[in-house]
């Protein structure tokens, strides 16, 4: 167990991956994604995808994980879908049900 910003932490042995103990508690995280693609010469590229990982923990598990991508030039749709899963990620560390967007989070 470490400190981060005065709030216990658990690093996790696998991933490295600093878990928040206690309650309900959200991250936030620039990540990249990568993706293997073969070109038609044959050649495998490597492409790169930047985004938002949006991770909800309870009592220090992972119980959920969103990845939004992020472009060079987001659209107004893609800051609101930002907002919205935000919002819904916040509410849901309060003690609130986790909402429904669209039939998805």
């Amino acid at each position: 167990m470490a400190l981060r910003g005065g709030r216990a932490v658990m690093m996790d042995s696998s991933s490295g991956e600093a878990r928040p103990t206690g309650g309900r508690t959200v991250g936030l995280n620039l990540d990249h994604r990568q993706v293997v693609i073969e070109t038609s010469a044959g050649e495998q590229v490597t492409l790169t995808y930047s985004g938002i990982l949006i991770t909800s923990y309870d009592d220090g598990e992972k119980v959920a994980e969103k990845w939004l991508p992020i472009g060079t030039e987001p659209t107004e749709a893609d800051d609101e879908r930002v907002i919205q899963l935000l919002r819904n990620a916040l509410l849901w560390q309060s003690g609130k049900p986790r909402p429904q967007v669209d039939g998805r989070e």
